[in-house]
């Protein structure tokens, strides 16, 4: 009897040390995906640097403004379009208004001449990726830059930019994103030391072979190189200049092009949704990007999906013994263990746990209207 319930009892305990030992790496891995991966950058770029071969270029390029409901920003937008330091015969500045219900097009097409400044009005609002995509094959630049309409760009930023398009090995490049007056709003102060960081880790990235991911508020890429992403894609940013690794192509960033947004206009609660359910989507680009990043031979290390990966880990901590929300295929996600993001939150106060709260209800809502998203 002994002899038959001694092999239970050391499975039993066996299951034990390895589910401890899967939570344990879960809770410290997004301790190493903050902290330690910029260790890692920095000792990698002590032997391996990849230059990009930079020179002042002047192609047409056509510099594209997705709006929905801008009316308070869209006439400085094109102000500052005007300002910047390019050949003005050299630079279309379009506007693609994606079923703005507000004055936008109108303001928009009194400034438009039907040369160097265009209105593309869509009647409906379908979200900004199936506006991008129906304003790319009406565009006469070889060269796409993508620029917000709440966000400036410094008068050089676009010269910096293009310089980076000298190297045929670039395919993408992304600019410098800054938050001015911080301090007006109650998240400014740590949104200015997250990009702060974001930039670091994207310098390291760069510098060492290809940047995974850009700034929506400045990227640019060629133009024969967009990938049309799916109507769905959330984050375009991280999609199209991820997308040029496939085709043998760098994705760069560009410190010295810079781009500056008021701290007032990253408020919302809704925003933290659409990034955080942006993030969650890229879950699904993890697998063939990696495959990519091989192909092009970038460092392991370099491909870590920092946010995704933490999110990922957070996601699996519980994964033994809570329900899941369950995908087609029988695929799914825990549905508690995201809560279980709280243990960081312990760290970082209430707004991190309001945050993981919210994560959970982006989970629950993709389930249900987007079932395809909970399948990894």
């Amino acid at each position: 009897m002994l002899r038959r319930r001694q092999p239970r009892h050391r499975l039993a305990a066996s299951k034990h040390v390895l589910l401890q030992l899967i939570f344990w790496i879960a809770v410290l891995m997004p301790f190493y995906a903050y902290a330690g991966y910029p260790i890692v950058l920095m000792a990698l770029r002590l032997v391996i640097h990849r230059a990009v071969k930079k020179h002042p270029i002047e192609p047409y390029v056509s510099l594209l403004i997705p709006a929905y409901n801008e009316a308070d920003v869209i006439d400085r937008k094109i102000d500052n379009s005007l300002a910047l330091d390019y050949p003005p015969d050299r630079l279309e500045i379009v506007v693609a208004s994606d079923g703005s219900k507000d004055e936008t097009v109108r303001i928009a097409q009194q400034r438009a001449d039907g040369d160097r400044i265009r209105v593309l009005a869509f009647a409906e609002n379908r979200g900004k990726v199936p506006t991008l995509n129906a304003s790319i094959p009406q565009l006469r630049g070889e060269i796409v830059i993508f620029s917000d309409a709440p966000a400036m760009l410094l008068p050089d930023s676009v010269r910096k930019l293009l310089e980076n398009f000298a190297d045929p090995q670039v395919g993408a490049v992304s600019g410098l994103y800054k938050i001015v007056k911080p301090d007006e709003v109650n998240i400014g102060a740590s949104e200015d030391f997250y990009w702060k960081y974001e930039t670091f880790l994207k310098i390291q990235e760069s510098q060492l072979a290809s940047t995974l991911g850009g700034h929506g508020h400045l990227h640019a890429i060629r133009k024969d190189l967009y990938p049309y992403p799916p109507p769905g894609t959330i984050n375009d940013d991280y999609v199209i200049p991820v997308s040029v690794l496939a085709k043998g192509y760098r994705a760069v960033y560009e410190p010295s092009a810079i781009v500056y947004e008021e701290a007032h206009e990253m408020t919302g609660f809704g925003r933290r949704i659409r990034i955080m359910a942006g993030n969650i989507q890229q879950l699904r680009e993890i697998k063939r990007t990696a495959a990519d990043a091989f192909r092009q031979r970038l460092p392991l290390e370099q491909f870590h999906g920092n946010e995704v990966l933490t999110l990922m880990l957070i996601d699996r901590i519980d994964s033994a013994d809570t329900g899941m929300i369950q995908g087609r295929g029988g695929a799914g996600l825990p549905l508690e263990s995201l809560q279980h993001g709280c243990i960081l939150g312990k760290f970082g106060g209430k707004e991190l746990q309001r945050d993981v709260a919210a994560q959970t209800g982006v989970l629950r809502f993709i389930n249900h209207t987007h079932p395809a998203a909970a399948e990894f």
